[in-house]
């Protein structure tokens, strides 16, 4: 059985590595990984610990860095990428599953003391935009430009393949067509300054979807979220409540201007389009509120996430 469990964990981490393009950086992926679940092996030896389990945590530590090239929070959005990697195996059991998604949500605690009652994960701080213009504005400005380069949600498409490259899995260009409004403000964010991970350790959902943002906003410890009523400005992100005939938050956009009865709005999956585009929406209609960008948000959090497998 472990021998199996080994292998599925292996195959799945060479399942990603051999699609990074960079055939150095495919040779460091296998080196590091490698060493590290070597080393992990050898500590949980010595400590009386799960050896099986530390090769995992070793091997999936620093995956979704390497598999989608992003380095910042990658600690936080790896153990999300991992989560339903393992669980959909059914070769772990629940707690197994939680026990790596924490070995690796807090492997960047360099710093931290690291013991099972209490563990301390330290966010990397974000990049600083060498620009002065306010967040809201850069958002806005990315997400007029990446509209008018006429994104489509196919394979091949090259601005659509960067947007959902984050979310990391082999059939994720599949998973988001017609479904990539989220996904579309999340690349507009990040390209912004605003470094979040791939899903928030108190959201139910990550930021591929509507949901997560409208939960993240909603946080007391983030206070972002605007009722339909405020008054809307440009940069800020939309949230419609069944616009698209699919319920409570169904999609999302970024503000480019306000009009006295309508907003014009950049969006990803422009109207279920699968495109991107600029849309004209009813400012009385459909809208379930708006996330108001702050310059001075900055991701932080300490303690587990708190993720069910």
């Amino acid at each position: 059985m472990a021998d199996d469990r080994l292998r599925a964990v292996r195959a799945m981490v060479d399942g990603y590595i051999d699609r990074v393009e960079d055939a150095d950086e495919r040779r460091a992926a296998i080196r590091h990984l490698d060493g590290v679940a070597s080393l992990a092996v050898l500590l949980a030896l010595r400590r009386g610990l799960d050896a099986e389990l530390a090769a995992v945590c070793g091997l999936v530590h620093d995956l979704y860095s390497y598999a989608t090239g992003i380095r910042w929070l990658h600690a936080v959005s790896g153990a999300e990428m991992v989560r339903p990697m393992l669980r959909d195996t059914g070769l772990f059991t629940p707690e197994e599953v939680l026990l790596v998604v924490s070995a690796v949500f807090h492997h960047s605690d360099k710093a931290g003391t690291l013991r099972p009652e209490w563990l301390v994960a330290a966010a990397q701080p974000p990049r600083r935009a060498r620009t002065v213009l306010p967040l809201a504005q850069r958002v806005a400005d990315i997400a007029e430009a990446l509209v008018a380069s006429g994104i489509e949600g196919v394979p091949g498409n090259a601005d659509y393949e960067a947007i959902c490259r984050p979310f990391t899995g082999s059939d994720v260009l599949a998973e988001f067509h017609t479904g990539w409004c989220a996904a579309f403000v999340y690349a507009c964010c990040q390209r912004a300054g605003l470094r979040l991970p791939l899903r928030h350790p108190r959201v139910s959902c990550r930021f591929g979807a509507v949901r997560g943002w409208l939960e993240w906003a909603q946080l007391d410890c983030v206070g972002l979220f605007r009722d339909a009523g405020c008054e809307p400005g440009r940069g800020d992100i939309v949230i419609y409540d069944d616009v698209l005939g699919r319920g409570p938050h169904d999609h999302i956009g970024v503000v480019l201007e306000v009009r006295s009865a309508s907003l014009l709005v950049a969006e990803g999956n422009a109207d279920g389009s699968n495109a991107s585009g600029v849309v004209a929406r009813d400012r009385r209609g459909h809208i379930g509120g708006y996330i108001r960008l702050d310059g001075d948000y900055v991701y932080e959090w300490s303690g587990e996430p708190e993720w069910s497998v």
